[in-house]
């Protein structure tokens, strides 16, 4: 038979491929065709297969699947929350090259050096968590369903990178600290997943 449903949070051709090899791993699956312009998915199925499973595999990923409708309030209540998180973290990744901006000018030592890269280490701190979440929660779905998709390399960026600059930031060399790059990188990602939801939408 044939099923139609709506499918929420469709970002690039990764997630179509997720969705693909989700519907591939179920039993008595025919074809599968998602739609990322329309956020549709349309399945052609055997009696074999387990429709509330693949619903429930796919939705472990963050997606959102439901009965073919007319595009409703749900699909701009994610992206409002996208817009607020990319809107937050441009903000923190401003004021960090402000305050970066001293330092890279010359400011070597003292009081407002250190007042410097603490605020560095907080604004990035902070983007991780309003921003870096949005691609570390991904991967780290994907990852638990032994799928790798493309938010697992970016997470894997923000990690090691503000985990990097924070180890020097505590232990090692203070100069070797990026929090000012973490921040911005978080923020253009988010830029960049916002712009290509208006593409896909």
């Amino acid at each position: 038979c044939e099923v139609a449903l709506d499918l929420q949070g469709v970002h690039c051709t990764a997630c179509v491929w997720l969705v693909d090899e989700l519907f591939r791993r179920q039993a008595g699956g025919a074809r599968v065709l998602v739609n990322p312009a329309l956020g549709t998915v349309d399945l052609v199925v055997g009696s074999a297969f387990d429709l509330p499973a693949f619903v429930h595999e796919v939705e472990q990923f963050g997606y959102r699947l439901g009965p073919r409708a007319k595009i409703g309030d749900a699909a701009a209540v994610g992206s409002s929350a996208l817009l607020l998180r990319m809107g937050i973290t441009v903000a923190l990744a401003m004021n960090s090259m402000i305050f970066a901006l001293s330092l890279y000018l010359g400011l070597e030592r003292g009081p407002t050096w250190d007042l410097m890269h603490g605020a560095g280490y907080v604004l990035a701190t902070a983007a991780v968590a309003v921003g870096g979440s949005v691609f570390i929660g991904s991967a780290w779905r994907a990852l638990s369903r032994n799928v790798l998709h493309m938010d697992v390399p970016i997470a894997l960026g923000i990690v090691l990178a503000f985990a990097g600059s924070t180890w020097s930031f505590f232990y090692g060399d203070r100069r070797a600290s990026y929090f000012d790059t973490v921040t911005i990188f978080i923020a253009l990602m988010l830029v960049g997943r916002w712009l290509q939801e208006r593409v896909l939408d």
